[in-house]
């Protein structure tokens, strides 16, 4: 798709105005261990960088320099792009832009073992990706000091991948992460910024999924799909927050969400058509809001713990053999357990325990089903 300054520069073309100036380098290898550098600095109008490179053991960056160079280096400039395409094993691509208004900063890898780093810093309404096909690379991408930014890692068709998101001091920007395959590592990390959006999305076996935030009106997701043996936690610091961790037919996940010295928060764990399954939300702080919900499954267990004031936890599940407890502790907090299915012994039922401490606290048990168990303690 083309940009609108691409549209721009061709209709000031079309009617006989001065084009603007544009500056271009492109760097082309084919082999093995080969390295290349591009740098643009203090650049106007239209500034493009792109490295081609194809092969095993080559570099966009100089490792031989000193110290080591940045594959590409755009800085102090706007209406930036920076490509680094790479095909084969065990490449490095570093891309590196500072200063700049309007950039963007692409890194491609097909093939095995290959590493991909993106890094953006003082920086507004600029874009990065990692994109990489194979199994076993590792995709970073870095923003810091910046406002408007979106940043993304793809990890596609692959095992044994790790993926690294992080956004430092920034507003009213994107953190994304998915994966494809088995084995992989995910990690969004937000801090001191407020209004942004944090997700890591995976399908497949073994998967591991985190998102930690800092700051006021975030949003954190991990959405887990098949398979089995995946665990997602969303972490979270500050106020008007939701943490989401959602898991769908699989087994033997986990799913987290804290959420910690701030109020007004809400955090959901959500898990569908699974088995020996464990969510496990607590919270700190007033007004918060606390949802499980366990569907389809057995052998599963909830846990939602809330200390403070006029917070509400909420847990449902469907299906045998499964065990939901609340813990709160402050004054007017509600608590409500519902469980529908059928045991035929003590080794097959559900099981509801509900534990609040202060006062002018309610607690409600709802169970449909025959063998099932409930308690209450209120103090």
């Amino acid at each position: 798709m083309k940009s609108k300054l691409a549209i721009a520069l061709a209709i000031g073309l079309a009617y006989g105005l001065p084009a603007a100036a544009q500056t271009t380098s492109t760097v082309t290898q084919t082999g093995a261990g080969n390295s290349t550098y591009v740098e643009q600095l203090n650049t106007s109008g239209t500034t493009t960088a792109t490295v081609i490179q194809a092969g095993t053991g080559n570099v966009a960056g100089d490792p031989l320099a000193g110290p080591p160079t940045t594959g590409i280096l755009q800085k102090d400039s706007s209406n930036v792009a920076a490509t680094v395409d790479q095909t084969g094993t065990s490449n490095v691509a570093d891309i590196k832009q500072t200063g700049v208004t309007a950039g963007g900063a692409l890194v491609l890898q097909n093939g095995l073992s290959n590493n991909g780093t993106v890094a953006q810093t003082n920086s507004g309404s600029v874009y990065s990706e990692v994109r990489q096909y194979g199994a076993s690379n590792t995709g970073s991408a870095t923003q810091t000091d910046s406002t408007g930014s979106a940043l993304y890692v793809h990890q596609w068709a692959g095992t044994g991948h790790t993926a690294t998101a992080t956004q430092t001091n920034v507003s009213g920007s994107v953190g994304h992460i998915d994966q494809y395959g088995a084995n992989n590592v995910a990690t969004t990390t937000q801090t001191s910024g407020t209004s942004l959006n944090a997700y890591v999305g995976q399908t497949g076996n073994n998967q591991v999924g985190y998102v930690y935030q800092t700051g006021a009106a975030n949003n954190g997701y991990v959405q887990q799909y098949g398979g089995g043996n995946n665990y997602g936690e969303v972490a979270q610091y500050g106020t008007g927050s939701l943490g989401s961790v959602l898991q769908t037919n699989s087994t033997n996940s986990v799913g987290y969400v804290h959420q910690f010295g701030g109020n007004n928060n809400r955090g959901e764990v959500l898990q569908d058509g699974v088995a020996f399954a464990y969510a496990h939300i607590d919270q700190l702080g007033d007004g918060n809001r606390a949802k499980t919900d366990q569907s389809a499954g057995s052998n599963m267990y909830a846990y939602a713990l809330q200390l403070g004031n006029d917070n509400t936890s909420d847990i449902k599940q469907t299906g045998t053999w499964n065990d939901a407890a609340t813990y709160q502790y402050g004054n007017n907090n509600i608590a409500s357990i519902t469980q529908d299915g059928n045991g035929a012994s003590w080794s097959a039922r559900n099981t509801a325990y509900v534990n609040q401490g202060g006062n002018s606290f309610a607690a409600t048990i709802t169970q449909t089903g025959n063998s099932n168990h409930a308690g209450i303690l209120q103090h």
